[in-house]
């Protein structure tokens, strides 16, 4: 062995300063690799880190919807979506003991989808008694909210009454007709006809015109 290295000897010695820049280059080198090794590594390890907490949780949308009318706790409640007609009963602690069971089975769909900024209103036996709601006899469209039409008091066609006998409150309710017109129809009667109220010039043609369907004699 010591022969081998002494066999060497004259070359190591001719190309000294070669051989120390080839060991410095070498030692460089494999610093090099070994830092740009661990440099990668740490790299991917921040990289799976930062996409941890990258990552959000989704948050749930919330929809805030009015129940009233014949239930045991009416109010504004909170729900999520995807949450249903039935979910917004079961808040407000199930129907009262006044309301329309046979109305609330044929018209609300518990299973439907609940919308934001709704109101939910059950009505009562009575307002079903009194044609306060109208039953809707049309098939219901189960994949859309559904809504209970109210009938305003301007809908509600008043009773016919008679020009001959009629107080003056009565006759002030018709359209066009006021305090001072209602006072000259009963005084100028009797009336045989309807259309005396335009010959004796109580009213106008127009005026006759909107209100000859709402009198009688």
């Amino acid at each position: 062995m010591e022969g081998l290295f002494e066999s060497f000897g004259p070359f190591l010695r001719k190309y000294a300063v070669e051989s120390i820049l080839l060991g410095i280059a070498l030692i460089l080198g494999i610093t090099s690799i070994t830092i740009y090794v661990y440099n990668s590594a740490s790299s991917k390890e921040e990289s799976s880190k930062d996409k941890i907490t990258v990552q959000t949780p989704v948050e749930s949308t919330i929809y805030m919807i009015e129940v009233g009318g014949a239930v045991k706790k009416a109010g504004v409640y909170s729900f999520k979506s995807g949450q249903r007609l039935r979910d917004a009963i079961e808040k407000a602690e199930g129907l009262s003991d006044e309301a329309d069971v046979s109305f609330f089975a044929r018209n609300f769909n518990l299973a439907r989808f609940l919308t934001d900024q709704e109101k939910i209103y059950i009505p009562s036996q009575q307002e079903i008694i009194n044609d306060i709601f109208s039953s809707r006899k049309i098939l219901l469209d189960y994949t859309q909210p559904q809504t209970i039409t109210r009938i305003s008091q301007e809908t509600i066609t008043p009773s016919v009454i008679s020009i001959n006998t009629s107080t003056a409150e009565e006759i002030d309710a018709l359209p066009g007709i006021g305090a001072a017109t209602s006072s000259k129809i009963i005084q100028s009667r009797p009336y045989t006809t309807l259309e005396e109220l335009i010959t004796k010039k109580v009213v106008s043609k127009n005026i006759f015109e909107q209100i000859k369907n709402l009198i009688t004699l």
